[in-house]
């Protein structure tokens, strides 16, 4: 809840990533421990979500694991992340078995091509 909230969307905007303008949100200090883990791509910005977290929950321990976005998936749905990041959209298989997606940002890729390489129209 808190990486939707106003506060983490600006986050995610001051980031680089185009956030949105958030739900409100209220910490009601839980405690105990989440692992979160997959996409590389999502990892930059949940380190800060997590940091900025910590401040207003002190009493969470969040571990963050760095893998991709189908480990990420397929670590929350068996229960090895309790957050699984994925940069793509869910696949119909992984919908169908209860994965859920929730967009935390939008960023976007360039390709790059050097002048002195030929492409083709």
């Amino acid at each position: 809840a808190y990486c939707m909230s106003p506060d983490g969307q600006a986050l995610a905007t001051e980031e680089g990533y185009i956030g949105g303008e958030g739900t409100e949100f209220t910490s009601t200090q839980p405690s105990g421990s989440i692992t979160v883990g997959g996409s590389s791509s999502v990892s930059p910005l949940m380190e800060k979500l997590i940091e900025a977290y910590k401040t207003v929950n002190p009493n969470a321990t969040i571990e963050m694991l760095t893998t991709d976005s189908t480990t990420g998936v397929t670590g929350a749905l068996d229960g090895t992340y309790t957050i699984g990041m994925a940069s793509r959209e869910l696949k119909d298989t992984e919908t169908a078995e209860g994965a859920t997606a929730t967009v935390l940002a939008m960023d976007g890729i360039a390709v790059v091509v050097n002048p002195a390489n030929t492409t083709a129209d």
